[in-house]
């Protein structure tokens, strides 16, 4: 039986890692232009991989999403939604 993985973004199950990224639910350039700028390099390092700021997704959603933050854009599947 093929090993699937359940994508809970939205709601697809995948089998190809080369099929989903990993993406900043936050993304990286928005929080810089949201006071990031002044974080010394370890806080901005901190943030970056930070796993609560991280989510395994499909490619071409992360794509669409870009570098918009939580005020621009959402999860297409509403449960998803509150973890944002």
């Amino acid at each position: 039986m093929p090993n699937f993985k359940r994508y809970d973004y939205t709601v697809q199950f995948f089998q190809k890692a080369s099929d989903l990224d990993v993406e900043h639910i936050v993304p990286l350039s928005w929080a810089h232009k949201h006071g990031g700028a002044n974080w010394t390099r370890e806080q901005r390092r901190a943030f970056a991989e930070d796993p609560a700021n991280l989510w395994l997704v499909d490619d071409g959603h992360n794509q669409s999403k870009g570098d918009k933050g939580p005020d621009e854009w959402l999860p297409p599947y509403q449960p998803a939604r509150a973890s944002v």
